[in-house]
């Protein structure tokens, strides 16, 4: 399993001016109308746990890591959508 860590989830788009300075940036709109944010991907949940604990140091609240499928690794890999 590949884990990122989810940044948030929101109702609404977003500005890209946010995540200035991230990494990896991923975006998935989800069936539920949300777009979640993810960065990092990671086979350790322990350098997952790590890359968290940054995201929660450069502010982003609630950051956490989460698994994802392996189709999910290839949608909108850093294409800000």
């Amino acid at each position: 399993m590949l884990v990122r860590v989810q940044l948030g989830a929101f109702r609404h788009r977003l500005s890209k001016n946010i995540f200035v300075g991230t990494i990896d940036l991923v975006t998935l709109k989800d069936k539920d109308g949300l777009t979640r944010y993810y960065t990092g991907v990671h086979t350790d949940i322990n350098e997952a746990a790590r890359h968290k604990v940054d995201m929660l140091l450069k502010g982003f609240e609630g950051a956490f890591p989460g698994g994802l499928q392996k189709w999910q690794t290839r949608l909108h890999h850093g294409s800000g959508r």
